[in-house]
């Protein structure tokens, strides 16, 4: 009975793949030559389209779609449209074509399935490296001095008079906030069960070539503390720490700020405000 099942279920298939290869791979193959003559830019021509929240499993499903491996990794590791273009034949072959951000077009062919996600990578390298740096010269010539500026506000405590613009993380408590925050920031803050961001954190964040760091707060006595931070390595003690000493006990959350100057090659130019989390009874 089960064989005969695993056969039916085998013919099945087959005739679906014979049905799908006769009647639907034709309009498919039609579409790719309408396409590859640019008809696209006059003509709406059907697509399907994987598209989600980064990190979602979007580059998961297509692999179990295709059987094959592409880029996975955390951050963001799609950096390029990828259009996958599938053929069932007798022989495996595969090609890859692009053009690089200097306008170079570059086609190869992929000898095996093991040098696709290698090839997807560097491909992506050549594509997005000196577009990301031409956004970052933008960012730092055009957004960085007016976050400068409102840093210097903040600290002569014009935000008491006038509302300054703040990016500021919300949500629920342990729903991942400080998560997001490391991944923008490449700071390791603390995480943990219950309740682990106890005191709004400023975290001010500057490119520079040389890592630097210091933290800022006011003891629950009212004493005001300043501190050098020797390595990334130590932040999160020491953001530990400060809230130990500006809260009565492990349960308590503080109104009073942790601000937190980050500086060097990895961290964003970007200032941004961590509160506790939601605490839902």
């Amino acid at each position: 009975m089960i064989l005969n099942d695993i056969y039916n279920n085998i013919e099945q298939k087959a005739a679906l793949g014979e049905a799908y290869d006769y009647n639907v791979r034709p309009f498919i193959d039609l579409i790719d030559k309408l396409r590859k003559i640019g008809l696209e830019k006059d003509v709406s021509l059907p697509t399907v389209v994987i598209i989600g929240d980064q990190s979602s499993g979007k580059s998961s499903a297509l692999e179990s779609i295709s059987a094959i491996q592409l880029p996975r990794g955390s951050g963001i590791t799609t950096r390029c449209p990828l259009e996958l273009k599938m053929k069932n034949t007798s022989q495996w072959s595969a090609q890859i074509q692009y053009t690089t951000i200097q306008g170079e077009p570059i086609e190869k062919e992929i000898r095996s399935p093991s040098e696709i996600d290698a090839i997807i990578r560097s491909a992506q390298e050549g594509m997005t490296k000196k577009q990301k740096a031409a956004l970052g010269e933008a960012y730092d010539y055009n957004v960085r001095p007016f976050i400068d500026l409102i840093d210097k506000l903040r600290k002569i405590g014009l935000e008491k008079d006038v509302s300054l613009p703040t990016v500021v993380i919300i949500g629920d408590q342990s729903s991942g906030k400080s998560s997001a925050l490391e991944s923008i920031s490449a700071i390791q803050l603390p995480r943990g069960s219950g309740i682990t961001t106890r005191c709004p954190l400023e975290l001010k964040m500057k490119n520079t070539s040389q890592w630097s760091a210091q933290i800022q707060y006011t003891t629950i006595q009212g004493e005001p503390i300043e501190k050098e931070i020797r390595s990334p390595s130590e932040i999160d003690a020491i953001i530990r720490s400060a809230q130990e000493g500006m809260t009565k006990s492990a349960k308590d959350i503080s109104d009073d700020l942790i601000s937190l100057n980050v500086c060097g090659p990895d961290v964003p130019n970007l200032s941004v405000v961590d509160l506790p989390g939601i605490a839902r009874i």
